[in-house]
């Protein structure tokens, strides 16, 4: 299903333990019958109460709805799969149903696999008249749905197969309720018989044998939500079509999950291509593909006349092309390849015409992604990428590489070592990042409010913990500077949209609420310039902003409302040396603790005291044991650090890992969760 959003900022969700108070939950159940508190999809689908007696209502909560995965729609931007009853026998009839997950793609996070058995917990819906399961709190952003898996490569439930005239797609079709949600098949002659204003990638197919002379019925089949099937010419003959069966506002439609999901006497279609290092090209077929033809490097040619030296089949619809010595030309410019004569696994039907991919080339460092298209330097002055469309629109297919530095919801930023220009929003991936690993991109960047945004990604590779970025020193006055420099001489925000930036001695100059943020001027004592600080939702944050405090704030610079703003990632990117005191005083107003850069191979594990204490720090592994003590004894008031190399205290290097630092002063204990890598 697709939930488009111009915006999300903000995604939790919740596997694994159902602790969960919710202040309804199902079955109420029918005054003359108690109901069971784990329902099956068939009570969830069958709307008539004799047959289904514990039938929610929309917005129950259900617990427990077990079934095995046929399907994902893994496509930004509303993620959801589907579940089917098992069963050894005939299909049965209102057994599938879709499970609606939001924002994030809690399928790909749990590692869900098509045959996977699962258990789901949240609330029945309604979406353009196709069942749904969905959060408790019914949100897009931050959805509390509860997904368990139970096992996984169970046989898949049993196809219903049917008939054009069964499956039609008129929402009036009496048939076709009891079979939503749930894996149908269609073996006949059919013709595609229009593709032209249905969308989604979608085209209608009719019965070729019953359409003599008479009217026929037309089936929509659906090629655009769970998978990116372009739709065969109109004429084309279809002699089989499976996949998930649904309802939408304009009918029902079958839904196929990949090329594989339907039999079309044509030869393959090249779907897309992107560089997945500076000498291989990933190109991505409709279908799978035979292995002899796809692995011939005469079946490809590039633009730029680069040359192709080995084809491999990693995938059955995947070839990655091996370029040597690259193909010459520099990261970022326009390449397009070329494919002829791969033929289809099935009919073995070649491709004649020509097809063609284009993207921009090579792994793009991010500073060339973020440095300005100088044909909008002129007047009137805009800094915006090279790499994007017109105005907000996405651009072409790219690569880039970067380590996470943060996480606020489902935007993430990733920063490489440019030394300015170098981080980079990246909006809904189709797996959540993890802060402190390294990933490789593919998708296209926009300009989204005129901050650089990553978007429509499409793949991504884990290539796992490295050293964050140190946070960038700067000042407030360069920092909070949105004004478009059409020179390219002057230091403004825009030469650190993104990054990982730190303001040094600055002053609260204002006292609004906590989850708002607040305004700081700096750097301390003069204050020619202010700038805000953006707390996020995301994150439990103490801190309470008292006007005239001086602080240091770590955070990402981002670009928010014609303004830039730093945003710290939690309470220890803040560090509040007190009323009207200054930052090289040394003396917090209060107790201070944090881990930086965390994760890391060294630590610096700091620590603030207002006044004169008895101080305990050490390190801690997962099992409670202390391995290494930091610091202890008697301690003026003043801001102290230690660095921590994963060595305990006989000197034994620790491997890589979760550990947990342990400040107490006095009768206060302050614990940070440390990952240490190697």
């Amino acid at each position: 299903m697709k939930r488009l959003m111009t915006a999300v900022l903000g995604v939790a969700l919740l596997a694994g333990s159902v602790g969960v108070a919710h202040a309804t939950q199902y079955p109420p159940g029918p005054a003359y019958r108690t109901c069971p508190d784990t329902l099956s999809i068939v009570d969830i689908q069958q709307a008539d109460t004799l047959i289904a007696p514990c039938h929610p209502a929309v917005g129950d909560s259900v617990y427990g709805v077990g079934g095995i995965i046929t399907g994902f729609d893994a496509l930004p931007t509303g993620f959801a799969f589907y579940i089917q009853q098992s069963t050894s026998g005939a299909p049965v009839p209102f057994s599938g149903l879709d499970v609606f997950t939001g924002g994030s793609n809690l399928a790909a996070t749990l590692g869900l696999a098509i045959g996977d058995s699962v258990k789901v917990y949240g609330a029945t819906a309604e979406f353009q008249g196709g069942s749904e399961i969905l959060s408790f709190n019914n949100s897009f952003t931050s959805p509390d749905i509860i997904v368990r898996k139970i096992n996984s490569g169970n046989p898949l439930p049993p196809f219903h197969d049917a008939t054009v005239h069964d499956l039609q797609e008129l929402p009036t079709n009496t048939a076709a309720e009891q079979w939503e949600g749930a894996l149908v098949r269609v073996t006949a002659t059919m013709r595609v018989a229009r593709t032209v204003g249905v969308g989604f990638d979608g085209f209608l197919v009719v019965d070729d044998n019953a359409c003599a002379g008479a009217p026929c019925d037309s089936m929509f089949v659906d090629g655009g939500t769970l998978t990116n099937y372009a739709p065969p010419a109109v004429g084309t003959i279809v002699s089989n079509v499976q996949g998930i069966y649904e309802q939408r506002t304009r009918g029902y439609r079958i839904q196929i999950r990949d090329g594989n999901d339907i039999t079309v006497q044509t030869p393959p279609n090249l779907v897309d291509a992107y560089p997945v290092h500076d000498d291989t090209l990933r190109v991505v077929f409709d279908r799978n593909v035979d292995a002899t033809t796809a692995q011939d490097v005469g079946n490809y040619s590039l633009a730029s006349f680069g040359t192709i030296v080995s084809a491999s089949l990693v995938e059955p619809s995947v070839v990655h092309l091996a370029l040597d010595p690259g193909n010459g030309l520099p990261d970022g410019a326009n390449e397009t390849v070329t494919v002829t004569g791969v033929k289809d696994a099935i009919f073995g039907l070649p491709i004649t015409t020509p097809q063609q991919s284009s993207f921009f080339n090579g792994v793009i460092p991010i500073g060339t992604l973020q440095a300005p298209d100088p044909t909008f330097l002129g007047a009137p002055c805009e800094d915006r990428t090279a790499f994007g469309g017109a105005g907000s629109a996405a651009g072409g297919r790219l690569t880039f590489r970067g380590v996470v530095t943060a996480a606020f919801g489902n935007v993430y930023y990733m920063q490489d070592n440019s030394p300015s220009r170098g981080g980079i929003a990246a909006f809904a991936p189709i797996v959540p990042l993890t802060v402190g690993h390294q990933y490789l991109w593919v998708g296209a960047v926009q300009e989204f409010f005129n901050e650089t945004e990553a978007t429509f990604n499409t793949y991504l590779r884990d290539e796992g913990a490295v050293a964050p970025p140190a946070p960038l020193v700067r000042t407030v006055a360069a920092l909070g500077d949105s004004a478009c420099d059409a020179s390219q001489t002057n230091e403004t925000g825009e030469d650190y949209e993104g990054m990982l930036v730190k303001v040094h001695n600055v002053r609260v100059v204002n006292n609004p609420a906590a989850a708002q943020g607040f305004r700081v001027a700096g750097e301390c004592c003069t204050f020619p310039d202010t700038m805000d600080v953006t707390l996020s939702s995301t994150y439990p944050f103490t801190f309470d902003a008292d006007s005239l405090h001086t602080l240091d704030v770590t955070g990402i610079l981002r670009f928010s409302f014609s303004l830039f703003r730093v945003a710290p990632r939690d309470d220890a990117d803040i560090v509040d040396f007190g009323l009207n005191a200054s930052a090289e005083d040394q003396v917090p107003a209060r107790v201070q603790f944090s881990v930086y850069p965390n994760p890391a191979q060294t630590s610096r594990v700091s620590f603030g005291l207002p006044r004169a204490a008895d101080v305990d720090l050490a390190v801690f592994d997962l099992a409670g044991r202390k391995v290494a003590t930091l610091a202890r004894g008697s301690f003026e008031a003043g801001t102290y650090s230690r660095e921590w190399s994963g060595r305990s205290d006989r000197g034994q290097t620790l491997g890589a890992g979760v550990y947990f630092v342990r400040l107490k002063v006095g009768g206060e204990t302050f614990t940070q969760r440390s990952v240490h890598i190697d």
